[in-house]
């Protein structure tokens, strides 16, 4: 253990040193490789790294003087803190990117390549892992009892929640869309997708229809109401509203009738 905390910080100073002569050269998903070893690569590994180290401490050095509730405190602290540093880190990957592509180009579109990981890295990603895990637990709920006592009414209520959040949580995907409903179109299809994989865990565990399985139940209600109002939503841009049309629709004949009585006016005085 001591050999592995002595070599992960030298072999992640000389992996970035490495890695630093690529800054430039290549991109994923549009960040700059090297940005983007620093901040979804090398952060996590020095995250990791010390979080083994403080727990390493506290636990193998001062076991005798530390309760659990201690270790779990400074392990909180620790993670909230690292994970403010891990936002700017992120930033500063983000915004080195840009002045990497303005310092080749700088006429570059700066506002399309931000508009890019607003509208499709970000969203895409936060929807999908958060279902994701969302997902993982309440499999894992089918297999392991919550041991809640609840009664059946709360058990329903539950349920009616689920339904709830699944016509929230569509609502967030109609104002996370661009116009052209194709991230509507996206999260549609994971979201069946995640219905039938709650379906085949059923056939397989059967999981009992109560209280000791309400996160399987309640994530079940949530993709149920997300595939049902997939089904019944129309991926089409809205139009506008009638009054608009029919207004509009008049302003155009007004406008026209208009233009062909200057025109004979022009016409009769010739």
């Amino acid at each position: 253990m001591k050999v592995l905390l002595a070599l992960v910080p030298v072999l992640a100073i000389m992996a970035g040193m490495l890695m630093y002569k690529l800054s430039g050269k290549k991109e994923i998903l549009r960040l700059d490789l090297v940005q983007f070893f620093n901040a979804f690569v090398l952060a996590p590994v020095v995250y990791i790294w010390f979080k083994s180290f403080l727990f390493f401490l506290l636990q193998a050095e001062l076991s005798v003087l530390i309760t659990q509730a201690s270790l779990l405190f400074w392990d909180t602290l620790y993670s909230i803190l690292f994970l403010f540093l891990y936002a700017f880190m992120v930033i500063h990957s983000l915004t080195k990117s840009f002045q990497l592509k303005q310092d080749k180009d700088p006429l570059y579109d700066l506002l399309e390549h931000s508009e890019y990981y607003h509208l499709w890295v970000t969203h895409t990603i936060i929807f999908t892992v958060g279902m994701i895990i969302a997902l993982l637990l309440a499999t894992l709920n089918a297999w392991i009892d919550l041991p809640w006592l609840i009664t059946s009414i709360q058990f329903y209520g539950v349920l009616v929640v689920g339904l709830v959040m699944s016509g929230l949580i569509f609502k967030a995907f109609l104002i996370s869309d661009f116009g052209d409903f194709r991230f509507v179109r996206l999260m549609k299809l994971i979201s069946a997708f995640f219905l039938v994989f709650h379906i085949v865990v059923y056939a397989f565990y059967e999981p009992g229809f109560g209280g000791e399985k309400a996160m399987y139940w309640f994530m079940f209600a949530v993709f149920f109401g997300l595939s049902l109002i997939g089904l019944i939503h129309e991926s089409q841009p809205i139009k506008s509203p009638l009054h608009r049309r029919v207004s509009s629709k008049f302003r155009w004949v007004w406008w026209r009738s208009l233009r062909e009585l200057k025109r004979l006016n022009a016409r009769f005085r010739k």
